[in-house]
């Protein structure tokens, strides 16, 4: 039929559907992916700069969702400024050195069979395979960068860099060395940090035990009576070897509490008197004696329940003391507690630890002890003791969130050991006075940042492994002393820029010193530890953001960053260079499954970027527009569910974008674009819509909005594109003339739509977008983001034609209900089947009980629509249905006859109207109507023939 009348079909050779396992690499072929990035930095060398910093991945494994979601909405941010008009400045970057990356390169028997240099040759290897895997992933998804030239934290000039700033650090008085506790891992045998911690349910062996009071002040022995114990409760039985003292509160109250049967196994204890309520199951039979006030128990003394004979220990006022778990009184190790080292130094207490890198006791314990892992072996052979010596009331388990390494997936203790740190202490003012310019999205995540840093013990920089940049120290092997100096770190970093940090352990000590020190090599030795990968990843705007003045435009990275890399760039940025090193700072969450569980791989429930890509064949756009569709400050949930879902939303994107480009096939937008003035006014109503929507789409990409805006354009497509504005155009692109002003009119709406669309989803679908600007050249350039966001026309916005339409539209929902009940009925198949007849009454009017003799306001919106014209389209075109008649409420009566009806209240300028719409099967028209067989209208006067229009058009 199309060729025997000359029907416009839509032409494309856009599919429908693609595989995009091989679909989307092709479009990154030809629209040129790779070189996007190059192109954007020859050709806007002059334009403002947009510097994003990415927070380099660790180089250890497959790439992952929690990739997925960051380098989407990083790439989404990107090609968003890129299209205003930005010059990107996106640096990827990769972390290669720490023991993740060590144990995974290595056997266990390598850490002690191969030297230094072939477990960094071993890492290096890995670092760099597993940098390459996931570099061709991030290109697969569609990620634009540098990626020629990415930073990695192994390189030779980011690893001078970075001793540069370690060395400027350590000149300000930032860095220190010290015997302090640290979080040690005993599994891989080093120090960690904060943010290498992963917290979880624990079972410890808790006990309460019987410390024995030697002496009491004055006031004190008579309360308490003699012999009295003070009774401690803890969950690291192992540390009572390092017991130095016993704290109390001087603000609680004590009492002594006889426990056991009087003349038999009694014992007089001190605990808190708050305490004892909660005690009372564990005591048995008990009665109390007397109370005293904390401060009596200040010049106390007890005797070592593990070691008897040895010299008193001291009770000693603590404010952290608290009765809400525990005794009301503290044991108190200095070389395993932070709080208990901070009392230990000031007050001169015996910091000695006595527990080795491997987490068992040292040769300083009794023989019976050595060798033993605290964390088991050692810690029941001290309850065991604690049990032979009467000194123990009772031993239970104890389920807690404790401290594990988040690479062995181990416990850790604390223990005090020689390391390097950073003065968080010193720093802490600073840096929060530097971050009150800081934009934070979302606002609340700065509360957290500022929360952790209160928080934040001094940061142990150092560590005890091979893989990782040098602490570039010396020490004098008689004295011991450190020599860090201008001149020799210099030398070092001299060398590491021409070398690599290889060369640290490569070269003798006389030839990593200066020249003028040669002479003196033979009294030191260079020290062995490495800096933290916080420390690495810490100092990368060091290396990055050189062009940037050293600070970023945004940093944007999951909320566990705050306690890591946002924290440690910050610390590190304001010791070097006194400010922070981003202005914006954007928090996402983590992914998890459909159910709502973190993934893991015992769990089964993990979902692979690959298998999303190639397996199920959804392409990158589909993660991308997951991404987009989530709100990514919160954690965000993936399934097969949810992929389905994305699946369908891109599918209707893509018919969208398909059903404009086939009909623009005829289309020269040199030739044929017709000026705003000479738009219809449905045309010009479409265009108020999309200045709606991409003056919102603007504001939401700006604002970071990125699921809003997904869910504007959702709604955008099925609400006034598909069900209304496409419906109504159809018969005006397909049946009128090829060059007619009207069909012209609708093309020209279609190429601004195509347009502004294809820009509005480029950010989150570039491959769908990039197909788009293929098979329709114009005005993209050869690629979508060679063309800048434009904003629409001033002149599109038209308030009182939106008013106007929302109307109509209105009325058109009332039709529609009325022809779904004739279809219902099978009085018609189709629309253009039906002829309407709309009734308008003003609600005052039929109230105050007139003739109803006019329609209002909307009537004359209605009546002005009925009346057809070449350019403008018909309310009969808007309604879909072939003729509509309109009638005032006095001539309600000619309508009755009508058999389908269906009525509502609509408010039309503040002018409240009662629209009641008839319809009825054309068929029983007064006068004779025919179906056109060209456009199917039944609008011609003999059956079987062309309507005048059709006529005129195929004549």
């Amino acid at each position: 039929m199309a060729a025997k009348y000359r029907i416009l079909l839509p032409k494309t050779r856009f599919p429908l559907r693609a595989n995009p396992v091989t679909h989307e690499p092709a479009i990154q072929k030809a629209a040129k992916f790779d070189d996007l990035y190059d192109w954007q930095k020859r050709e806007r060398n002059s334009g403002e700069t947009f510097t994003l910093h990415d927070g380099p991945p660790y180089a250890n494994g497959e790439p992952h969702m929690g990739h997925v979601l960051n380098k989407v909405l990083k790439d989404i941010v990107n090609r968003f400024k890129l299209l205003r008009g930005y010059r990107l400045s996106y640096r990827p970057g990769w972390d290669c050195h720490g023991l993740p990356i060590e144990l995974k390169a290595c056997k266990e028997s390598d850490f002690a069979k191969g030297s230094p240099l072939a477990i960094r040759a071993k890492a290096a290897q890995f670092a760099l395979k597993t940098l390459e895997l996931q570099r061709e992933a991030f290109k697969r998804w569609g990620c634009l960068g540098d990626w020629g030239n990415p930073y990695i934290t192994m390189d030779p000039e980011y690893e001078a860099n970075q001793v540069a700033i370690f060395y400027k650090m350590y000149a300000k008085g930032c860095i220190y060395r010290g015997f302090k506790p640290v979080h040690w891992s005993p599994s891989s045998r080093t120090a960690l940090a904060e943010a290498e911690l992963e917290y979880r349910d624990h079972t410890s062996r808790a006990v309460y035990v019987f410390f024995p009071i030697s002496k009491l002040p004055p006031g004190g022995a008579e309360s308490c009576g003699d012999p009295t114990h003070a009774l401690v409760w803890t969950t690291t039985p192992w540390t009572l070897v390092a017991n130095r003292a016993v704290c109390y509160n001087p603000e609680h109250e004590y009492s002594v509490v006889r426990i056991g049967e009087e003349g038999g196994s009694e014992k007089r204890v001190l605990v808190g008197s708050e305490c004892i309520p909660r005690l009372a199951p564990i005591f048995g039979q008990f009665s109390v004696i007397s109370t005293l006030p904390g401060t009596s128990l200040r010049g106390s003394v007890y005797a070592h329940p593990l070691y008897p004979t040895s010299p008193g220990l001291p009770f000693l006022p603590g404010s952290h003391v608290t009765e809400s778990e525990g005794t009301g009184l503290v044991h108190t190790a200095p070389a395993h507690g932070f709080e208990d080292y901070r009392i230990g130094v000031r007050l001169g207490l015996d910091l000695q630890c006595c527990v080795d890198e491997r987490g068992k006791y040292s040769s300083e314990v009794e023989p019976e002890l050595r060798d033993l892992s605290v964390l088991s072996q050692g810690n029941e052979a001290v309850i065991s003791k604690l049990e032979t010596r009467g000194l123990l009331l009772d031993v239970h388990s104890y389920v807690h969130r404790y401290p594990y390494d988040w690479r062995t997936k181990q416990p850790i203790i604390i223990r005090s050991t020689e390391q390097w740190f950073a003065s968080v202490s010193d720093l802490k003012d600073e840096a929060k006075t530097s971050l009150n310019g800081v934009k934070m999205h979302p606002s609340s995540s700065i509360n957290q940042l500022l929360s952790m840093l209160d928080t934040r013990d001094d940061w142990c920089i150092s560590r005890q492994r091979v893989w990782g940049v040098p602490i570039p120290v010396f020490y004098h092997k008689e004295s011991g002393e450190a020599l860090l100096s201008d001149e020799s770190v210099s030398h070092v970093e001299k060398l590491i820029r021409a070398h690599g940090s290889d060369c640290w352990w490569k070269l003798p000590v006389e030839e990593l010193l200066p020249p003028s020190m040669r002479e003196e090599s033979s009294s030191y030795m260079k020290g062995t530890d490495t800096m933290d990968v916080w420390f690495d990843s810490g100092s990368s705007w060091g290396t990055v953001l050189k062009d940037s003045d050293h600070v970023a435009d945004m940093y944007l990275e999951g909320s566990d960053q705050h306690r890591g890399w946002f924290q440690s760039s910050l610390l590190t940025s304001v010791a070097a260079q006194g400010k922070a090193p981003y202005k914006e700072v954007v928090t996402h969450g983590f992914v998890l499954d459909g159910k709502g569980n973190k993934m893991s791989k015992s769990l089964g429930n993990v979902v692979s970027p690959a298998d999303i890509i190639e397996r199920k064949k959804y392409g990158a756009d589909v993660m991308r527009l997951w991404v987009s569709s989530s709100n990514f400050t919160l954690p965000v949930s993936i399934s097969d569910d949810v992929l389905r879902y994305t699946n369908d939303v891109l599918q209707k994107i893509r018919n969208t974008v398909r059903f404009l480009l086939g009909n623009l096939s005829d289309f020269d937008p040199s030739r044929h674009l017709v000026p705003y003035s000479g738009l219809s006014q449905l045309d010009r109503y479409l265009l108020h819509v999309l200045h709606c929507y991409c003056s919102e789409a603007t504001h939401l990409y700006d604002s970071l909005g990125f699921s809003k805006m997904v869910h504007l354009l959702v709604n955008v497509v099925p609400t006034d594109l598909s069900s209304f504005y496409f419906d109504v155009i159809k018969d005006r692109l397909y049946c009128d003339p090829a060059e007619g002003r009207a069909r012209r009119s609708t093309q020209t709406t279609l190429h601004h739509l195509l347009r502004f669309l294809t820009s509005s989803i480029a950010p989150v679908t570039p491959h769908l977008a990039e197909e788009v600007a293929q098979h329709y050249p114009h005005p993209f350039e050869g690629s979508v983001f060679k063309s800048r966001w434009q904003d629409c026309p001033g002149e599109w916005s038209q308030p009182e034609l939106n008013r106007d339409f929302d109307a109509i539209r209105s009325v058109r929902n009332v039709v529609t209900r009325a022809l779904e009940t004739a279809r219902s009925r099978k009085d018609i198949k189709s629309s253009l089947e039906a002829e309407v007849a709309i009734s308008v009454m003003v609600e005052e009017e039929k109230e105050e009980g007139g003739t109803g003799g006019g329609g209002g306001l909307l009537y004359a919106l209605l009546d002005e629509n009925c009346r057809d014209s070449l350019v403008e389209f018909s309310l009969a075109d808007i309604l879909l249905v072939s003729d509509v008649s309109l009638r005032l409420p006095s001539h309600l009566e000619d309508i009755s006859q009508y058999v389908h009806s269906d009525e509502s209240g609509l408010d039309y300028q503040g002018e409240v109207a009662r629209v009641r719409v008839s319809a009825w099967p054309i068929a029983r028209s007064a006068v004779p109507k025919h179906k056109c067989p060209r456009c199917w209208k039944y609008s011609s006067s003999v059956s079987g023939e062309l309507c005048s229009r059709c006529r005129s058009v195929c004549s």
